[in-house]
């Protein structure tokens, strides 16, 4: 066991980045903690607001246990989604597994280390999305020193299961991508398709369980009160049923039947996957730094015709958007979730016919203009958001790695290669922005409007881009030893999540204060990009590419 807790500290000091001088070290853990701090202060406050809101209105029918059942199951369905982008790149993308094979360690150990490694990170992402429901729930209901003991205990075990699930699923689909020449590639493409089944089950699911319920029984059962509607939720996770009743049964006994079997289902999922782990594991991940490579000599004429002569910005452009693509870590991390949740979105309304013509009816008859307004706000405030997440732009400098130097004797002046990592960043986030509109357009929103989002939503790209290429050519991220380090552990794309998510929020907030009209909203939302762009422009041609230019 003790082995197993050294290499989980390995992982994490690995995974914060914290090799270096002493003093080095301390100021980034510091800086970590106060930005993670902020993060769980501007999410979490408020969804804790939203689950106050939520809790009054449930609590009037006697129905309140809802509110802790639909945060535990949005809780899981995060953890899940997050735990399969976490273990391809923990358990497959990472190149520390080759340093440990030949250690004295036993497979079991290894895999344990890693999982906790994975489940420490999704503790954090309860933090945003989970502590706000139990607290809230806690005090609004009154609760005594029992609940916050068994929410605590909760909080620990929940994200076990989908994170089991998530590892499952990786591990089968990569077992079988393993095979032939092209691994790199089958391993990149079973990845994609571990995160689209993963969630195309749980929407399966979720609509199943929809669809079996009519209005007249759901409108009875919650008219019956005593928390009788969680009886007809159900989830891909089952715990996330059980922990809520645990907390909110009148009968201890009831409690702490439904907190065992909680408890027991958590660690029969471990013990499968510490069984199916030793099975799949290792000949999924034998060979993961093997490529294939396709070798031909070329005679003068042939090479003639295959070198064309192109313009640096778009062969510099070309060359970003291929490693994105290629690199299995990059492509997981940086590109999938452009559109995951696009496109799922999409899948979700088509499989429901009913709720599409509801929805769709709805938004035929919005006349309202300042509605109309608040719509265009709230787009350029989400595509800000969606596109400041995104770690294409912010990383685009530190994905180099120790390969800058490069960058320093190429035919390219600094500012073309710096507005050349700005336009790969936008083509990427394009994809999110161009799925949303054909969301909007099945939905039958007024055309105008459509297309003013997508011209706020483009805008709101470029702000993204052209800012989270300023803060990386600041602070890159250049020493590191495995592509995942390099996007996914990078500080740089807290800070861009933080700045475009307060953008995003003052934005909003302005925007139902002032209810402006669709176009007086649209015009100002449009000088403000174009002000914010022109600024962040204005410091790369006069420091940023000096800047840019000193990094060694």
């Amino acid at each position: 066991m003790s082995k197993i807790f050294v290499l989980v500290k390995i992982l994490l000091k690995n995974g914060t980045g914290s090799e270096g001088k002493r003093k080095r070290k301390y100021s980034g853990m510091i800086l970590n903690i106060f930005l993670t701090i902020i993060l769980i202060m501007s999410l979490g406050v408020p969804l804790g607001a939203f689950t106050s809101a939520l809790y009054d209105t449930f609590a009037s029918f006697g129905q309140e246990g809802i509110v802790l059942n639909l945060g535990f199951s949005m809780a899981s369905l995060i953890i899940f989604i997050f735990g399969i982008l976490y273990v391809l790149t923990t358990f497959y993308f990472a190149k520390d597994i080759e340093s440990f094979l030949p250690l004295p360690l036993k497979a079991e150990e290894i895999l344990s280390a890693k999982f906790i490694t994975v489940l420490v990170y999704e503790y954090l992402t309860e933090l945003i999305v989970l502590a706000p429901v139990i607290i809230i729930y806690g005090i609004k209901a009154g609760l005594g020193l029992g609940y916050w003991i068994v929410s605590v205990v909760i909080f620990l075990l929940l994200p076990v299961l989908p994170l089991v699930m998530a590892s499952i699923l990786n591990m089968i689909i990569m077992r079988f991508t393993n095979l032939g020449k092209h691994k790199d590639a089958l391993r990149t493409i079973g990845g994609v398709l571990a995160i689209f089944f993963g969630v195309g089950v749980n929407l399966l699911v979720q609509r199943s369980t929809a669809s079996g319920m009519s209005e007249e029984k759901i409108v009875e059962m919650l008219s019956q009160g005593n928390n009788s509607m969680l009886n007809i939720f159900n989830s891909l996770f089952p715990t996330s049923k059980l922990a809520s009743l645990s907390l909110i049964s009148n009968s201890i006994n009831k409690n702490m039947i439904n907190l065992a079997l909680f408890m027991i289902i958590t660690i029969a999922s471990v013990m499968i996957f510490m069984v199916l782990a030793k099975m799949l594991y290792f000949k999924g991940v034998m060979g993961v730094s093997e490529s294939f490579a396709r070798r031909k000599q070329l005679k003068s004429n042939e090479l003639d015709k295959r070198v064309t002569e192109n313009s640096k910005i778009k062969t510099y452009v070309l060359k970003e958007l291929k490693i994105l693509f290629r690199t299995p870590a990059f492509l997981v991390n940086c590109v999938i979730g452009n559109f995951i949740w696009p496109i799922f979105l999409i899948v979700y309304v088509f499989l429901d016919t009913g709720k599409l013509s509801v929805i769709t009816n709805m938004t035929q008859n919005i006349n309202d203009p300042k509605i109309l307004g608040l719509i265009i706000g709230i787009a350029f405030s989400i595509t800000l958001f969606i596109s400041g997440t995104s770690v294409i732009a912010c990383t685009s400098i530190s994905r180099e790695g120790e390969a800058m130097f490069i960058n320093k004797y190429i035919p390219m002046t600094y500012k073309e290669q710096i507005y050349s990592k700005i336009i790969s960043s936008i083509i990427v986030n394009m994809i999110s922005v161009v799925l949303i509109t054909i969301i909007l357009a099945i939905l039958k929103f007024p055309l105008m409007l459509i297309a003013m989002i997508f011209i706020i939503s483009t805008l709101s790209n470029i702000i993204a881009a052209v800012l989270g290429v300023v803060i990386d050519i600041n602070r890159p991220k250049l020493n590191w030893d495995n592509e995942q380090k390099a996007v996914k552990q990078n500080l740089n794309s807290l800070i861009s999540t933080l700045i475009t998510l307060v953008i995003a929020a003052l934005n909003i907030f302005a925007f139902i204060k002032l209810q402006p009209s669709l176009l007086s909203g649209f015009v100002s939302l449009t000088l403000l990009s174009l002000i914010i762009v022109l600024l962040l422009l204005y410091y790369i041609n006069n420091k940023g590419h000096r800047t840019y230019g000193k990094i060694e």
